[in-house]
């Protein structure tokens, strides 16, 4: 049997037990197989089968040969590996190949989940438009993109637009999406909330709420999320009501991470709770989300430092831990360590995956599912023991989701509003910022206020340099300008 009918026949046999829901059976067929052998024009199908059976990262070791090996790739494959590492979390690598892809219509889809992902709406709301303008859209395509456009309609205050798209959108799902009916009417709700209509809005929420039961737990929490802020807004619970509470609780035990996030910034607004804002504004990583909260609240309502305290404890003590200055602890300043350290502490509710730390510390750097996580798994190993070691009154948390850290009861922490950096030199640019370097200063300058000695910053100088952050005021000087900050 030649090559080319071998792996049709595996996949055509492959295809037939998903379609007959004969899981179990096609991934161990899946896993037998071995991969290397695969050859280049059966791999997109293969990725597809294993991304269909849940194994994201069988697919990305599956397809990857194809992107980053010899020759250069189709554009299917860019595309398909862009959507699965996007499932992974690798959002920046996933944009930058999509940047690479032609400006067809999965490119344009592709890229507005990512631009969801962050919080990015506007930009969202454009690729969307961009991909609906195709003709001869495939069905499911064509639903997936008119729904999360109502979605973006609704974050970006287009309502009277959003409306109109939910209620033709409800004729074609009327007899054959129950699943997307719900989450459509509990989009028409939200602008219910959003434009003050608070009755209409919570007697769709409770008819909701009593249609759907638990045969859709994910539509469930947004029901309840939208439903419980209408009546706090209305004035029918307070925010320390029990409802509130068992809401946060039933979404951390099934790791509602976003909706927690979203509903909290909700609460803060409706009860006008600063302390609650500023503590949402600190704990989270995305730009565009907190831009939002500039637009709602203005960018001078928000402090350029936060501390934050575990709420354990009200006690207060003499232990305060500024990420920016650490020159009581064995850590290499502004290294992977250290930018470890202050990523994982820069998100308050979403725990940090392998994958995702990875995304953000190294965006540059090419994913390796075999490789990539191990270096990942050392750094946090590293970073326990700089904790124990130093006795930081810290705990780095291992959940189901991820890496947390937190304070000790009765610890504070110093937080900055840029806690992420991909790199050292990104990350001491922004110190000399800070200190207001900017312009004629010297290494002696900038060890006066950052913990390097003379020799470390001339090395750290050369390097940014290199990548463009600060330049050379003349070339028989010593003094720099501080070029740009990304």
């Amino acid at each position: 049997m030649s090559e080319a009918l071998l792996y049709s026949n595996i996949i055509k046999d492959l295809e037939s037990l998903i379609n007959t829901f004969h899981m179990d059976e096609a991934l161990l067929r899946l896993k037998q197989l071995d991969i290397s052998e695969i050859p280049k024009k059966f791999r997109a199908d293969m990725a597809s089968l294993a991304r269909r059976l849940g194994e994201i990262k069988l697919a990305v070791r599956i397809l990857q040969p194809n992107v980053y090996g010899v020759g250069r790739p189709e554009y299917e494959d860019l595309i398909e590996y862009a959507s699965l590492i996007r499932r992974l979390g690798l959002t920046n690598q996933a944009m930058k190949l999509l940047d690479r892809a032609p400006e067809i219509p999965k490119t344009h889809l592709n890229r507005a989940l990512c631009h969801i992902y962050y919080w990015n709406y506007q930009q969202a709301e454009e690729e969307l438009g961009s991909f609906l303008k195709f003709k001869n859209l495939g069905a499911q395509e064509e639903l997936v993109g008119r729904f999360n456009m109502i979605g973006c309609l609704v974050e970006n205050q287009h309502y009277e637009k959003a409306y109109r798209q939910i209620n033709a959108l409800e004729d074609a799902c009327k007899n054959h999406n129950s699943h997307l009916m719900i989450n459509l009417h509990e989009t028409k709700g939200q602008i219910y909330f959003k434009t003050g209509e608070l009755d209409k809005a919570i007697n769709l929420f409770e008819s909701l709420k009593k249609q759907t039961g638990e045969k859709a737990a994910q539509s469930l929490f947004f029901i309840q999320k939208w439903l419980l802020l209408s009546q706090l807004k209305k004035g029918l619970i307070s925010k320390d009501s029990q409802e509130i509470k068992s809401f946060f609780k039933n979404s951390r035990a099934n790791n509602q991470w976003e909706l927690i996030r979203d509903f909290t910034w909700q609460l803060a607004q409706i009860t006008n709770d600063s302390e609650l804002m500023n503590h949402v504004f600190f704990g989270t990583p995305y730009f565009y989300f907190r831009e939002h909260m500039f637009r709602e609240w203005g960018r001078e309502s928000f402090p350029l430092v936060y501390g934050w305290r575990d709420g354990r404890s009200q006690k207060l003590e003499n232990t305060t831990l500024d990420f920016y200055k650490l020159s009581h602890v064995p850590i290499a300043y502004g290294k992977s360590v250290h930018r470890l350290m202050m990523l994982i502490a820069a998100d308050f509710y979403h725990p940090w995956s392998a994958v995702r730390i990875f995304d953000n510390l190294f965006p540059d750097e090419l994913f390796d599912p075999n490789t990539s996580l191990k270096k990942v798994y050392r750094l946090i190993e590293q970073l326990g023991q700089v904790i124990k070691k130093s006795q930081l009154h810290l705990t780095l948390e291992t959940t189901s989701s991820g890496y947390r850290l937190r304070p000790t009861p009765g610890c504070l922490f110093t937080m900055h509003r840029e806690m992420i950096f991909s790199s050292r030199e990104q990350f001491l640019s922004q110190m000399l910022l800070q200190e207001g370097l900017v312009e004629r200063f010297r290494a002696t300058d900038a060890c006066s206020v950052i913990p390097l000695s003379q020799h470390q910053w001339y090395r750290a100088f050369r390097s940014m340099a290199e990548m463009g952050y600060i330049e050379a005021v003349s070339s028989s000087s010593n003094f720099y300008n501080l070029k740009k900050v990304s």
